[in-house]
């Protein structure tokens, strides 16, 4: 039997009306641009499911799997995340990834940490199908484990998969990022009620991560332009890229007329000029970047244009800490209704005073940590850590 757990049409239309599918040959923007990355099977207690990975935290195994590097997986706490065991070495016939979890269980979530399992010298190896298994034959000196720092994102689509069923690949939905578009998948959310409604896993263990440590997805609510879309903060090949991202909800004021917001950017200058209202949440969605530029293929950018912001609002600097690569160029943005500052705690910048609406920024081209305040407002504090 061929149980669905994840219906990826039903999230979109929910979250913003106008949002237009890149698969459906109806589509009003023309024929598809993105395709999904390929569907494969894996064990789960006895039984098939159904996942597609999309990002990992190695660069080196990105490359190797032709999927996205995701370098905020890497800062995660591993921890929280249900384990996939990957077989090394002699396997028997058939062997695939054996998973510590699946959609319904309190321990799911769409990132796993990767367990390398091997066969012990003189073993014959056996088909693995559960993780209880696993610990049963590592208890016996048959079969050793070791836990790896790689974090991987893949979501499982569907459970209970019939060996003979084919499962076909999700839907991929057109973004805007930079004034161009994307392609996302939409897998998992953080809240019960918004899984419901939008027919994708819910994951409790999302809702324990701290959602400032993702970019933003912003969505549009209420009126709209037509053509609209989902806007993007990042996109894989740039240095905060992540397949997780935090809800942000935008308003069009009651004076201002609609028109189609495509980048990040363009929603602070709409703020500043008081055209619309945004208000962020803590809801945290599982939407893979699979297509870049047009493109389909699921790989990084090979031009990175390395940027970051910062928000400032309600006498706070939003996130307060913000990890970098080299080269990036931070933007502080004063949202808020007064004038703030962002100066170096060591004196390395002094932005001088950033008026309501004006914005300041800065490239790092030195690894470290650097703490920096509000001059008018002491209190007010945040940290670049650049690696």
């Amino acid at each position: 039997m061929l149980r669905r757990v994840v219906t990826i049409a039903g999230l979109f239309p929910l979250l913003v009306g106008t949002l237009v599918g890149a698969s459906g040959a109806s589509s009003r923007h023309g024929t598809a641009r993105f395709t999904s990355p390929p569907v494969r099977m894996s064990y789960y207690d006895d039984h098939l499911d159904a996942i597609v990975a999309t990002d990992v935290s190695s660069k080196a195994q990105a490359a190797d799997l032709g999927i996205n590097y995701a370098p905020t997986l890497r800062g995660l706490k591993a921890k929280l995340f249900p384990a996939v065991y990957i077989t090394k070495g002699p396997a028997a016939d058939g062997q695939l990834w054996v998973l510590g979890s699946e959609p319904g269980e309190d321990s799911y979530a769409p990132l796993w940490i990767e367990v390398t399992v091997r066969w012990s010298q003189g073993a014959q190896p056996v088909l693995l199908t559960s993780d209880t298994q696993i610990d049963q034959l590592v208890s016996e000196g048959r079969l050793t484990k070791t836990r790896t720092k790689v974090v991987i994102d893949f979501a499982v689509t569907a459970t209970n998969v019939d060996p003979s069923t084919t499962v076909g690949a999700p839907t991929v939905f057109d973004t805007f990022y930079d004034a161009h578009r994307d392609g996302m998948l939409a897998t998992d959310v953080s809240t019960r009620p918004q899984a419901k409604a939008e027919g994708i896993n819910y994951s409790s263990v999302l809702a324990k991560l701290d959602s400032e440590l993702f970019p933003e997805l912003y969505i549009v609510r209420g009126r709209s332009a037509s053509g609209q879309l989902m806007v993007l903060g990042s996109e894989p090949g740039e240095p905060d890229y992540s397949p997780i991202w935090r809800e942000t909800i935008v308003r069009w004021r009651k004076d201002a007329t609609p028109v189609v917001i495509k980048s990040d950017t363009q929603v602070d200058r709409l703020i500043a000029a008081g055209k619309i209202a945004e208000r962020e949440t803590t809801v945290l969605l599982n939407c893979p970047v699979v297509g870049v530029h047009g493109g389909s293929a699921l790989l990084p950018s090979s031009v990175a244009r390395v940027k970051r912001r910062v928000r400032i609002v309600d006498f706070a600097f939003s996130p307060r800490a913000v990890t970098i690569s080299r080269g990036t160029r931070v933007r502080w943005i004063n949202t808020g209704s007064v004038a703030h500052t962002s100066t170096s705690n060591t004196g390395k910048w002094d932005s001088g005073t950033i008026a309501p609406g004006a914005s300041f920024s800065r490239v790092f081209r030195r690894a470290g940590t650097f703490r920096y305040h509000c001059s008018i407002h002491p209190n007010m504090k945040g940290k670049i850590v650049v690696t």
